[in-house]
C-alpha cells in the first residue's frame, strides 16, 4: 500500500477515536446532556484530523522508512516501547512545567491515540 494512503487511513483512524473519547470525557466531566456538544464535532473532527496527519507524519513515518531497510515487524517491536517512553515523557513535562491540569485528559487521550495510530500503522497493514 502506498505510504500516503497509509497515513491517512491512519489519521482518520486516529482521528475518530480522538473525537469519540474527547466526546465521552467532555460528557463524562461537565455532565451535559448528549445533544449539547453535538454541533461542535465538525470542527473538532477538522482540526483533530490535521493534527492526527501532522502527528502521524513526523512521529510514525520516519520509523516506517527506518524499517525499509529491515522487516517492518522487527522495526516495530525495536522502537516501539521507545516511542512509547519518550511520546509520554514528554507529553508529562509539558503538563508538569505549564500547570495546565485540563492537559492531563489531552494527554490521555494523545496517549491512547498514539499507540493505537502505532499498532494501525505497523501491525495491521502488514500482518
Amino acid at each position: 500500500m502506498n505510504v500516503g494512503t497509509q497515513i491517512i487511513k491512519t489519521a482518520f483512524k486516529s482521528t475518530l477515536l480522538a473525537t469519540s473519547l474527547l466526546y465521552f470525557v467532555i460528557l463524562g466531566l461537565n455532565g451535559v446532556q448528549i445533544s449539547d456538544p453535538i454541533p461542535f464535532l465538525p470542527i473538532c473532527l477538522i482540526v483533530i484530523f490535521i493534527f492526527s496527519m501532522l502527528g502521524v507524519s513526523f512521529t510514525i513515518v520516519p520509523f516506517y522508512y527506518l524499517g525499509k531497510k529491515d522487516q517492518l515487524p522487527k522495526i516495530g517491536k525495536r522502537f516501539f516501547p521507545l516511542y512509547t517512553i519518550l511520546s509520554f515523557s514528554f507529553c508529562l513535562m509539558f503538563i508538569t512545567i505549564s500547570g495546565f491540569m485540563a492537559a492531563i485528559v489531552i494527554l490521555g487521550i494523545a496517549y491512547i491515540t498514539a499507540m493505537f495510530a502505532w499498532m494501525w500503522f505497523f501491525y495491521v497493514e502488514h500482518k
